[in-house]
């Protein structure tokens, strides 16, 4: 069903897993990028994912991109995301394809649309398709630790997103962890490495639901962090405040961060200019589809409004619905409160799926 191939990388980059999925029928070729996936290619719900296009007639091509492994949003992805577009159509060509669809899930939907303006290999993607991706990325993060929208509280959110957060935050501003934890710089890269073992461990697994749950393997970790620290002049009660509290085992976690994004200027600048999605929308040269889920926890649903402002709307298609979430379809509770919008949900998931069928489809692209 599937064969997994290792790309070289260029120079010091990380050589990384691409798993390619193939059935009897091969019509189309489709690449899917993975989002914060800890698990990577072992992820389930991946696997899935792509088992059902390939069943489909699709030839599907998902690279482990190390940075979205990592759970980190790095300007790395950028490269690794050109790096596995230049394998995959390498291994389409001789199957007389020359295109390919690309499918973005959450986190990824900015390296996608970067992919798309690439001067080489971005005129060989015939389209994209945005799962729950971002417009805003900080008020992302703020989303992901409150669930509010416009101030209101929308969604529950999942609380062992905090640590996620805090990784991020802490590998792209260098004055986080001194400003705002009062830890000192050189404890950076050992914090970062631990909190991505707790996230591995603990994030968007089902016998974990609450952060109680995880407090023995943050015990266990922070143990073996303490370990590695003791050559260092570490304050060990105020490291491990810190730690219970940014892995959500305790609370007060959620205010260093909403303090230190208070302080950042009003639009993304200099190293943190990637992360902007509006300038790569305008003019926007491909079919373009939009699809967000009401209930999602991690990205706010009014992100992918936005997406679609910024897009010209001759070539984006917009899907928002009440029946999924971030990461599948929503609980049976949830139908049963929207009984009444069903129909109309219903529609918007047939056209969702409409989209999600076309987009490996060139020659679709090039009747419109």
């Amino acid at each position: 069903m599937y064969s997994d191939h290792t790309i070289a990388t260029e120079e010091d980059a990380e050589d990384f897993r691409f798993r390619i999925y193939r059935s009897q029928r091969q019509y189309v070729s489709v690449m899917v990028l993975p989002g914060l996936q800890p698990e990577g290619l072992d992820d389930l719900r991946l696997d899935r994912f792509c088992r059902v296009l390939a069943d489909a007639g699709a030839v599907v091509g998902i690279p482990e991109l190390p940075t979205m492994k990592r759970s980190i949003m790095a300007r790395s992805v950028i490269a690794e995301t050109v790096v596995a577009s230049r394998f995959f159509r390498k291994m389409i060509q001789g199957e007389h394809q020359d295109s390919f669809g690309v499918f973005c899930i959450s986190a990824s939907s900015i390296a996608g649309l970067h992919l798309v303006r690439h001067p080489e290999v971005g005129r060989f993607v015939h389209r994209i398709h945005l799962f729950g991706g971002f417009a805003d990325w900080r008020e992302a993060l703020r989303f992901a630790m409150t669930g509010r929208i416009e101030g209101v509280k929308q969604v529950e959110v999942d609380p062992l997103s905090l640590p996620v957060v805090y990784m991020n935050l802490l590998c792209v501003f260098p004055n986080f962890i001194e400003q705002r934890l009062q830890l000192p710089q050189t404890m950076k890269d050992c914090l970062v490495t631990y909190i991505h073992r707790y996230v591995a461990n603990t994030w968007e697994k089902p016998h974990l639901k609450h952060p109680e749950d995880t407090r023995t393997i943050a015990e266990t970790l922070y143990q073996e962090m303490e370990q590695e620290m003791l050559v260092k002049a570490v304050d060990r009660h105020h490291l491990r405040a810190v730690w219970m509290k940014l892995c959500a085992v305790e609370d007060g976690g959620h205010q260093p961060v909403h303090q230190f994004l208070d302080g950042l200027s009003g639009s993304l600048d200099g190293e943190l200019q990637w992360l902007d999605p509006q300038p790569l929308l305008q003019h926007f040269p491909i079919v373009l589809d939009i699809s967000h889920g009401r209930d999602d926890v991690v990205v706010p649903h009014p992100q992918a409004f936005q997406l679609g402002k910024w897009s010209p709307s001759n070539v984006t298609n917009l899907f928002v619905t009440g029946l999924y979430h971030h990461t599948g379809v929503v609980s049976m509770g949830r139908l049963l409160a929207m009984l009444l919008e069903l129909p109309k949900e219903l529609w918007t998931s047939i056209q969702m799926v409409r989209a999600l069928s076309r987009l490996g489809d060139a020659d679709q692209f090039l009747k419109k």
